[in-house]
């Protein structure tokens, strides 16, 4: 199987502070795996690092084969642990799914009939096309999250990275966030950050759990 994901020998350090110690991991392409461990463990930097967010080291990470600085953009989709939209931003719905177009068309490129089309139906599969006209400023958390899904959704990303995807949201929320990542499995490689491994896929392959800094162990999943 093809790796999507190929992370080697990653350091990452602020000051004198080593967040990542030499982290090794390999996700194959189609795989769901989930990062745990204690505030503080490095969980969120590994993604963002995954994500180009941080500056690496040449060869450091590999997506597809290739160095991570090579990769074409569009193909990492990425759902922070917090909004990266303001609700207070006079912005629809569709306003914020259309933003994963931009990923993928670029920012100057007009919304066609077949990119509506596209937002509607991806919102369809999600239960949110009776909200496209709505402000996201008047969304649950949960719609919120799933807002966020169709954004990665419609930029056809291969890889979706998802950190913390549950907090804040209520038991019913969080088993319609699990069940459409379930839903997604095979047809994306995933990397989901959490705390709570009560709460994961069933779809996971395997879990990494994380401490200080490093990788402690790897564990396979309930679908490894």
């Amino acid at each position: 199987m093809t790796s999507a994901i190929s992370v080697c020998n990653l350091n990452f350090k602020i000051g004198n502070h080593n967040i990542l110690k030499n982290i090794n991991i390999d996700i194959k392409n189609g795989e769901c795996v989930v990062i745990t461990g204690h505030n503080g463990a490095g969980k969120t930097t590994l993604l963002k690092a995954i994500n180009n967010l941080i500056k690496t080291k040449p060869g450091n990470i590999k997506i597809f084969g290739k160095d991570i600085n090579n990769t074409v953009k569009k193909d990492i989709g990425y759902i922070p642990q917090t909004n990266f939209v303001d609700k207070f931003m006079p912005l629809s719905v569709q306003d914020v799914i259309k933003i994963g177009l931009s990923a993928k068309n670029g920012i100057f490129k007009r919304t066609s009939k077949e990119d509506k089309e596209k937002i509607f139906k991806t919102a369809k599969k999600l239960q949110i096309e009776n909200l496209l006209n709505k402000p996201i400023g008047q969304l649950s958390g949960g719609q919120i999250q799933k807002v966020s899904i169709a954004r990665v959704l419609v930029q056809d990303a291969k890889i979706i990275l998802m950190d913390e995807p549950l907090n804040n949201l209520d038991n019913y929320s969080q088993n319609e966030i699990l069940n459409i990542t379930d839903s997604m499995h095979k047809e994306k490689t995933m990397l989901i950050v959490t705390h709570n491994l009560k709460l994961i896929p069933k779809s996971c392959n395997k879990t990494v759990v994380m401490e200080n800094g490093e990788i402690i162990n790897i564990e396979e999943g309930p679908n490894g």
